[in-house]
């Protein structure tokens, strides 16, 4: 396994990993099954370091999910310079959400970072919702790429 480069015990780079995901959206989540590999771009958000996402059960990234859990994922900017480059790869087991307690719960998460969910969205939107299952990521190894503080850095964020 490669080492933490940094010369910190760890707990800078998680806060500084932990503060990226907050700032971003999107993730790219990579998965397997008997269809093949895939990846899908979703919008997510964070409870510390798990990911919650929603997807339509018909897709083809959460029917391999039904087979096979264990997924890959990255959040990443789209960079020109290489100097800026900074993002999270990590392995994960996805779970479904399936007490409506925690759905509830994940509802309102999801729609205080994205209000076009919230109480006010378009019947289009209301109609999609009603057709999706809510996702946990639970990530069991994380690397937390940042090139401004040199060519090909990367930090293994130690996850609790």
């Amino acid at each position: 396994m490669i080492k933490r480069q940094s010369n910190d015990d760890g707990s800078e780079a998680k806060k500084r990993a932990l503060e990226y995901l907050c700032t971003q959206h999107v993730l790219t989540l990579a998965t397997h099954g008997k269809g093949g590999v895939w990846s899908a771009a979703l919008y997510y958000v964070n409870v510390d370091f798990k990911l919650i996402f929603l997807s339509a059960p018909s897709t083809r990234h959460v029917k391999n999910l039904v087979g096979n859990s264990h997924v890959a994922v990255s959040i990443n900017e789209n960079n020109i310079e290489w100097t800026t480059i900074r993002g999270l790869q990590f392995e994960a087991e996805v779970e479904q959400i399936t007490d409506p307690s925690e759905i509830a719960e994940v509802q309102v998460c999801y729609a205080n970072r994205f209000p076009v969910i919230g109480s006010q969205a378009p019947a289009e939107i209301t109609k999609a919702l009603s057709r999706v299952n809510w996702y946990v990521c639970n990530p069991t190894l994380m690397y937390f790429i940042d090139n401004s503080l040199g060519l090909g850095h990367r930090d293994l964020i130690i996850l609790d």
